[in-house]
């Protein structure tokens, strides 16, 4: 008897950092995809782009990190 194996899409942000790199390293179990994802592909700081990008996907590790300098160039210096 044949059992059909369901497709998982997993995306991970992050995807050119150390946990990104490692988990896209990892060797997947049958059927998983992977789809991986670094801050040229998507600015996490971005919640409409955010969305978009985990639509169509069954799991989700964000491994992304959000830098002092990313902060800092988003909401500005902070005071002292």
């Amino acid at each position: 008897i044949a059992t059909a194996v369901r497709l998982m899409k997993l995306l991970v942000l992050g995807a050119a950092g150390q946990v990104g790199t490692e988990l896209r390293r990892a060797r997947l179990p049958a059927g998983m995809t992977l789809v991986g994802l670094d801050r040229g592909g998507l600015d996490i700081t971005d919640r409409a782009a955010v969305f978009a990008a985990v639509r169509g996907h069954d799991l989700v590790v964000n491994a992304a990190a959000y830098l002092t300098t990313t902060i800092t160039r988003h909401l500005g210096a902070p005071s002292a």
